[in-house]
Protein backbone atom coordinates (compact mmCIF):
# COMPACT_ATOMS: atom_id res chain seq x y z
CA UNK A 1 0.00 0.00 0.00
CA UNK A 2 2.80 2.43 0.73
CA UNK A 3 4.41 1.41 -2.59
CA UNK A 4 1.17 2.69 -4.34
CA UNK A 5 1.26 5.49 -2.29
CA UNK A 6 5.09 6.36 -3.19
CA UNK A 7 4.32 5.55 -6.93
CA UNK A 8 1.06 8.26 -7.17
CA UNK A 9 3.34 11.31 -5.70
CA UNK A 10 5.93 10.40 -8.26
CA UNK A 11 3.95 10.48 -11.11
CA UNK A 12 1.65 13.46 -9.67
CA UNK A 13 5.05 15.39 -9.73
CA UNK A 14 7.48 14.47 -12.41
CA UNK A 15 4.60 12.76 -14.62
CA UNK A 16 2.48 15.77 -15.11
CA UNK A 17 5.57 18.34 -15.75
CA UNK A 18 6.93 15.69 -18.85
CA UNK A 19 2.90 15.97 -19.78
CA UNK A 20 3.61 20.00 -20.26
CA UNK A 21 6.89 19.30 -22.04
CA UNK A 22 5.50 17.33 -24.96
CA UNK A 23 2.08 19.42 -25.12
CA UNK A 24 4.64 22.73 -25.19
CA UNK A 25 6.85 20.59 -27.98
CA UNK A 26 3.94 20.06 -30.00
CA UNK A 27 2.42 23.48 -29.93
CA UNK A 28 6.17 24.94 -31.29
CA UNK A 29 6.15 22.40 -33.69
CA UNK A 30 2.61 24.06 -34.78
CA UNK A 31 3.56 27.44 -34.69
CA UNK A 32 6.51 26.57 -37.39
CA UNK A 33 5.47 24.17 -39.85
CA UNK A 34 4.06 26.96 -42.07
CA UNK A 35 7.85 28.26 -42.33
CA UNK A 36 9.18 24.71 -43.22
CA UNK A 37 6.34 24.12 -45.83
CA UNK A 38 7.62 27.58 -47.67
CA UNK A 39 4.34 29.85 -46.90
CA UNK A 40 5.78 32.28 -45.44
CA UNK A 41 7.08 35.56 -46.17
CA UNK A 42 11.14 34.73 -46.53
CA UNK A 43 10.18 32.35 -49.60
CA UNK A 44 7.51 34.94 -50.87
CA UNK A 45 10.35 37.47 -51.21
CA UNK A 46 13.12 35.57 -52.50
CA UNK A 47 10.45 34.74 -55.06
CA UNK A 48 9.83 38.49 -55.68
CA UNK A 49 13.12 39.68 -55.97
CA UNK A 50 13.56 36.43 -58.52
CA UNK A 51 10.63 38.23 -60.35
CA UNK A 52 12.14 41.53 -60.39
CA UNK A 53 15.11 40.33 -61.82
CA UNK A 54 13.42 38.58 -64.50
CA UNK A 55 11.50 41.73 -65.29
CA UNK A 56 14.95 44.04 -65.53
CA UNK A 57 16.34 41.12 -67.84
CA UNK A 58 13.04 41.14 -70.34
CA UNK A 59 13.35 45.16 -70.27
CA UNK A 60 17.15 44.85 -71.63
CA UNK A 61 16.19 41.96 -74.49
CA UNK A 62 13.19 44.28 -75.46
CA UNK A 63 15.92 46.82 -75.77
CA UNK A 64 18.22 44.80 -78.07
CA UNK A 65 15.99 42.41 -79.94
CA UNK A 66 12.69 43.78 -80.58
CA UNK A 67 12.72 47.58 -79.38
CA UNK A 68 13.03 50.63 -81.45
CA UNK A 69 16.68 52.30 -81.40
CA UNK A 70 16.44 56.31 -80.83
CA UNK A 71 16.23 58.44 -83.37
CA UNK A 72 15.52 55.77 -85.78
CA UNK A 73 12.14 55.82 -86.80
CA UNK A 74 10.03 54.91 -90.32
CA UNK A 75 12.17 54.92 -93.28
CA UNK A 76 11.11 58.28 -95.46
CA UNK A 77 8.97 57.85 -97.91
CA UNK A 78 10.31 57.49 -101.64
CA UNK A 79 9.89 60.36 -103.61
CA UNK A 80 8.81 58.45 -106.77
CA UNK A 81 5.71 57.57 -104.89
CA UNK A 82 4.68 60.68 -103.34
CA UNK A 83 1.61 62.53 -105.14
CA UNK A 84 2.92 65.03 -107.49
CA UNK A 85 2.50 68.74 -107.00
CA UNK A 86 0.61 71.36 -109.02
CA UNK A 87 4.32 72.41 -110.71
CA UNK A 88 5.07 69.14 -111.60
CA UNK A 89 1.48 68.44 -113.50
CA UNK A 90 1.37 72.05 -114.72
CA UNK A 91 4.90 72.20 -116.16
CA UNK A 92 5.86 68.54 -117.87
CA UNK A 93 9.47 68.03 -117.84
CA UNK A 94 11.48 65.05 -120.04
CA UNK A 95 10.39 61.97 -118.70
CA UNK A 96 12.89 60.16 -116.65
CA UNK A 97 14.14 56.24 -118.13
CA UNK A 98 12.53 54.61 -114.88
CA UNK A 99 9.24 56.15 -116.45
CA UNK A 100 9.21 55.01 -120.09
CA UNK A 101 7.96 51.81 -121.48
CA UNK A 102 9.25 50.59 -124.73
CA UNK A 103 7.98 47.82 -126.88
CA UNK A 104 8.93 46.69 -130.14
CA UNK A 105 7.26 45.33 -133.08
CA UNK A 106 8.68 43.65 -136.03
CA UNK A 107 5.72 41.48 -137.14
CA UNK A 108 7.91 38.29 -136.35
CA UNK A 109 10.63 36.60 -136.37
CA UNK A 110 11.04 35.88 -139.60
CA UNK A 111 11.24 37.95 -142.91
CA UNK A 112 12.00 38.04 -146.20
CA UNK A 113 15.56 39.22 -147.00
CA UNK A 114 16.59 42.44 -148.89
CA UNK A 115 12.60 43.72 -148.06
CA UNK A 116 11.60 46.47 -146.19
CA UNK A 117 10.43 45.68 -142.80
CA UNK A 118 8.70 48.66 -140.93
CA UNK A 119 9.81 48.91 -137.41
CA UNK A 120 7.09 49.80 -135.07
CA UNK A 121 7.90 51.20 -131.50
CA UNK A 122 5.91 52.71 -128.44
CA UNK A 123 6.05 54.45 -125.48
CA UNK A 124 4.49 54.42 -122.63
CA UNK A 125 4.41 56.44 -119.37
CA UNK A 126 4.30 54.60 -116.22
CA UNK A 127 5.99 57.51 -114.11
CA UNK A 128 3.47 59.65 -111.31
CA UNK A 129 3.26 62.74 -113.39
CA UNK A 130 2.92 63.88 -117.23
CA UNK A 131 6.33 64.17 -119.23
CA UNK A 132 7.87 64.44 -122.51
CA UNK A 133 9.27 62.23 -124.70
CA UNK A 134 10.91 62.78 -127.82
CA UNK A 135 10.37 60.33 -130.50
CA UNK A 136 13.07 62.39 -133.52
CA UNK A 137 15.60 60.39 -134.40
CA UNK A 138 17.85 62.72 -132.60
CA UNK A 139 16.64 60.84 -129.19
CA UNK A 140 14.97 57.91 -130.30
CA UNK A 141 17.92 55.30 -132.11
CA UNK A 142 17.16 52.38 -133.83
CA UNK A 143 20.15 49.76 -134.96
CA UNK A 144 20.33 46.38 -136.54
CA UNK A 145 22.91 44.32 -136.10
CA UNK A 146 24.39 40.85 -137.08
CA UNK A 147 26.82 40.14 -134.19
CA UNK A 148 29.75 43.13 -134.04
CA UNK A 149 28.43 44.10 -137.95
CA UNK A 150 25.87 47.13 -137.80
CA UNK A 151 24.16 47.33 -140.94
CA UNK A 152 22.14 50.25 -140.38
CA UNK A 153 21.16 52.98 -137.69
CA UNK A 154 19.02 55.75 -137.83
CA UNK A 155 22.10 57.64 -136.53
CA UNK A 156 23.77 57.63 -139.91
CA UNK A 157 20.68 56.77 -142.07
CA UNK A 158 18.23 58.65 -140.50
CA UNK A 159 13.88 58.51 -140.77
CA UNK A 160 11.88 61.28 -140.28
CA UNK A 161 11.81 64.06 -137.94
CA UNK A 162 14.81 65.29 -135.84
CA UNK A 163 12.77 66.28 -132.87
CA UNK A 164 9.43 64.66 -132.00
CA UNK A 165 8.03 65.91 -128.66
CA UNK A 166 5.12 64.33 -127.43
CA UNK A 167 3.07 64.72 -123.90
CA UNK A 168 2.62 61.63 -122.29
CA UNK A 169 -0.17 61.79 -119.70
CA UNK A 170 -0.30 59.13 -117.20
CA UNK A 171 -0.49 55.54 -118.23
CA UNK A 172 -0.48 57.16 -122.35
CA UNK A 173 1.22 55.17 -124.66
CA UNK A 174 2.32 56.35 -128.03
CA UNK A 175 3.22 54.98 -131.12
CA UNK A 176 6.04 55.52 -133.74
CA UNK A 177 6.94 53.37 -137.00
CA UNK A 178 10.00 53.34 -139.02
CA UNK A 179 10.90 51.42 -141.79
CA UNK A 180 14.30 49.59 -142.89
CA UNK A 181 15.03 49.61 -146.37
CA UNK A 182 16.63 46.20 -146.09
CA UNK A 183 19.83 47.56 -146.86
CA UNK A 184 23.24 48.61 -145.49
CA UNK A 185 23.62 52.14 -144.58
CA UNK A 186 25.14 54.31 -147.51
CA UNK A 187 25.04 51.30 -149.94
CA UNK A 188 22.35 49.46 -152.47
CA UNK A 189 23.56 46.19 -151.09
CA UNK A 190 20.83 44.02 -149.55
CA UNK A 191 21.20 42.27 -145.78
CA UNK A 192 21.76 38.82 -146.52
CA UNK A 193 19.98 35.79 -144.89
CA UNK A 194 20.66 35.30 -141.68
CA UNK A 195 20.02 36.55 -138.14
CA UNK A 196 20.30 39.79 -136.99
CA UNK A 197 18.88 42.24 -133.58
CA UNK A 198 16.46 45.15 -133.81
CA UNK A 199 17.63 47.64 -130.64
CA UNK A 200 15.50 50.53 -130.07
CA UNK A 201 16.83 52.94 -127.26
CA UNK A 202 14.73 56.66 -126.14
CA UNK A 203 16.16 59.25 -124.39
CA UNK A 204 15.32 60.00 -120.85
CA UNK A 205 16.41 62.82 -118.93
CA UNK A 206 18.66 60.48 -116.87
CA UNK A 207 20.08 57.53 -119.65
CA UNK A 208 18.12 55.64 -122.32
CA UNK A 209 15.23 53.33 -122.48
CA UNK A 210 16.14 50.01 -124.18
CA UNK A 211 14.13 47.35 -125.92
CA UNK A 212 15.06 44.48 -128.63
CA UNK A 213 13.86 41.81 -130.28
CA UNK A 214 15.98 39.23 -132.98
CA UNK A 215 14.63 38.87 -136.30
CA UNK A 216 15.76 35.93 -138.86
CA UNK A 217 16.27 36.70 -142.80
CA UNK A 218 15.18 34.50 -145.07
Amino acid sequence: MLGLIVAAVVWFTVGREAWASFMDGRSEAAQEQPVADGGTGEREDEASDAGDAGGAGDDGDDGETGGTEAGSGPAPANSDTEDPDEDALANPVQCRSDAISVELDVGGSRHPAGDALPIAVSVANTGPVPCLVDLGHHAMQIDVTSGDDEIWTTAECPRGEGTRDLLLDIDARVGHTVTWNGQRCGSDAAAQAGTYRISVSVSGSDGPARTGAVLELT
